[in-house]
């Protein structure tokens, strides 16, 4: 079940928010804590026919309630005469006032600032305080993070427990929540409406992260460190995993601590990872198993365990010479005749020189970063040109792969100058979106690869990689077009 949020400020809004969340809740959770004038619980609920649970959380817990102690438990007495299904009530708040009437009472306990831990600790605590329900909001900041709070929620007790995770990672344990049978989840009713910031929204984790068709049987892939595309990428994704009726759906993932990863990965049953190729994260130490292009470049996109064996594979160097080369055999050119121009030190940029330089390219590496640029040209055996001598280069093809990169006059930035007609752009630092280089060399005459193709070619890729078939493009197109504006 899912339980959405709302977070009104008035009355009046908080009407229709009751409203609006009807329509897509199980369950709905009226936080009292930011209304300015204290409500009358029993009038905003009396058309709702989905479970309500009344908080008003104080700030400690994440909470917005700006009055005294004594107000706030008196608005939680007066909520709970109105008679909701269920009161939300903190360990101390829980001692102020007992049980009344047939609302069920959801003791949290809150930690803000670090993971669950003493988890069983915690849950006698709840339980002394005559909770119904027990509920364990704390830190998700990385994928590991995650794990005490889906154990606590999925593990057999005499009360049942939900949990909630704040921070980035706090979508991975809802998705995983879903999965493994937590008996509800949280979500907000829209964005800027979130009870905790970054709360993912309902909408969101429907129509992005398909929501509704994650079970038992659902295989997760994780996505790690695509960013601001993420979202993107995870949709084009799932609706390609569902067109196919594959298991498959992607599970948003933040690296962190790189020995604990495998035996939660193996005891999750989750059987691989999409990597962005631009994070700066050693996860190229962590198969079994590697191909060469992981050996040399010291970078991998795609970790996937077959045979008991996690095998690392590079799948953008190979995405990154099919579209250069269709580029450039439309104007009849050859691209072991090229001079290539590579902008960028992380694992990326070292992916793609090891693609140019496997094609007999004359490869050079640049960056502002000079000391980074020239160890990485020593690693990959290319040449390396300062960036304060990069307008004096020849270059027919420049190839970027630092999103860090900005177009201008500074020390740090690239002149849009440098790009001329007859050279060759191509961008994949933010792929499949567009980028103010793409733009303002195709703008100079140069021939720009669009970053739509370098992305689509790029899902394909990982998508064949994993399911055997191809991406539909019409789904790329559609989810493209809808998502970006």
């Amino acid at each position: 079940m899912i339980c959405i949020s709302i977070t009104p400020e008035s009355r009046s809004l908080a009407r229709v928010d009751m409203f609006n969340a009807s329509q897509f809740a199980d369950m709905i959770e009226l936080c009292l804590d930011r209304l300015i004038k204290a409500p009358d619980v029993g009038e905003l609920t009396q058309d709702t026919k989905q479970p309500v649970i009344v908080s008003c959380r104080r700030q400690v817990d994440g909470g917005k309630f700006s009055g005294s102690e004594d107000e706030r438990i008196a608005m939680l007495r007066q909520a709970i005469i109105s008679g909701p299904d269920y009161v939300e009530l903190d360990l101390e708040t829980a001692k102020q006032i007992p049980r009344f009437g047939e609302t069920k009472r959801v003791i949290s306990v809150t930690s803000l600032d670090r993971p669950a831990e003493n988890v069983d600790q915690m849950f006698e605590e709840a339980w002394k305080a005559k909770a119904d329900v027990v509920k364990i909001t704390a830190a998700t900041r990385y994928f590991e993070d995650a794990w005490p709070l889906l154990k606590a929620v999925v593990e057999k007790r005499e009360l049942p427990v939900v949990g909630m995770g704040i921070g980035p990672s706090g979508i991975t344990f809802s998705l995983l929540g879903r999965k493994y049978g937590s008996p509800w989840l949280y979500a907000a009713l829209e964005k800027g409406m979130e009870a905790f910031d970054g709360q993912t929204s309902a909408f969101d984790l429907n129509e992005i992260y398909d929501l509704e068709q994650i079970n038992s049987k659902t295989r997760f892939l994780g996505l790690a460190g695509y960013g601001e595309t993420q979202p993107l990428v995870a949709k084009i994704l799932n609706r390609g995993f569902r067109k196919i009726d594959s298991s498959y759906r992607c599970l948003p993932f933040q690296v962190g601590n790189l020995d604990k990863i495998r035996k939660r990965l193996e005891t999750l049953k989750i059987p691989g990872i999409f990597v962005n190729p631009a994070l700066d994260v050693d996860l190229h130490k962590f198969p079994d198993k590697d191909e060469e292009s992981v050996q040399q470049s010291k970078a991998c996109d795609l970790l996937f365990l077959k045979k008991d064996q996690w095998q690392g594979f590079n799948l953008i160097w190979r995405v990154m010479l099919k579209a250069v080369e269709r580029s450039l055999a439309l104007h009849e050119k050859e691209l072991s005749q090229q001079n290539v121009l590579v902008f960028g030190t992380n694992p990326l940029a070292r992916s793609l020189i090891y693609g140019l330089s496997r094609k007999g390219c004359v490869v050079s590496v640049t960056s502002p970063d000079d000391i980074a640029s020239k160890k990485v040209a020593q690693l990959m055996q290319v040449r390396q040109i300062p960036f304060m001598n990069l307008y004096d280069t020849y270059t027919d093809l420049a190839v970027i792969a630092d999103d860090g990169l900005k177009p201008g006059i500074g020390k740090t930035e690239i002149n849009p100058a440098f790009f001329r007609p007859e050279m060759t752009v191509a961008d994949f630092s933010r792929i499949p979106l567009e980028t103010e280089f793409s733009r303002e060399a195709s703008e100079r005459g140069s021939r720009v690869i669009p970053p739509q193709e370098l992305g689509f070619d790029y899902l394909c890729a990982m998508f064949k990689a994993v399911t055997g078939k191809e991406l539909d493009r019409e789904i790329f197109d559609e989810t493209v077009q809808t998502m970006v504006v």
